[in-house]
């Protein structure tokens, strides 16, 4: 074999280890973005059943205007935090992919923020595209016409 062959495979096998090394340390951070996406899902459900409580305790009429303000601001904290953390996986996640790794619940996480988003997304925002308005600007045509009938509710 000749010296610059032997010289070529040298070089090879030394840089081994520090590639393994690097492989390792990227595997091993991978890992713990997905768990920390099964940790910040939990967190989510945590946050989703407090909400729901909320609203349920708000609705029954239990809390004052008041407190149930302040209930209804501290819960979309809790949804703007999580979200912002969300934001830094999200971006752990495109990293871990772009070097081939697979990470769980990674679908789930992005439809969870998509979900969030919406949510905490004011009604004036939310409602403001021009089909909405359109079926507004038509329904109320439609009253004025005569076309709908009144609604009787559920309150007798």
């Amino acid at each position: 074999m000749s010296k610059v062959t032997i010289q070529k495979h040298l070089e090879a096998y030394e840089a081994t280890p520090e590639e393994w090394k690097k492989g390792h340390d990227d595997a091993i951070t991978c890992f713990d973005v997905q768990d920390s996406i099964a940790f910040g899902l939990l967190i989510l459900e945590l946050i989703n059943e407090t909400d729901e409580q909320v609203r349920t305790a708000i609705y029954s009429g239990k809390f004052s205007d008041e407190l149930a303000a302040q209930l209804t601001e501290r819960t979309e904290n809790l949804y703007h935090k999580w979200l912002k953390a969300s934001y830094s996986h999200l971006e752990a996640i495109a990293t871990c992919q772009h070097k081939g790794y697979s990470i769980e619940r990674a679908d789930e996480l992005q439809n969870a923020v998509g979900q969030i988003q919406k949510i905490i997304t004011p009604d004036r925002d939310f409602f403001s595209s021009k089909r909405l308005v359109e079926m507004r600007d038509q329904a109320v045509e439609e009253n004025v016409a005569g076309k709908t009938t009144e609604w009787e509710g559920g309150n007798k």
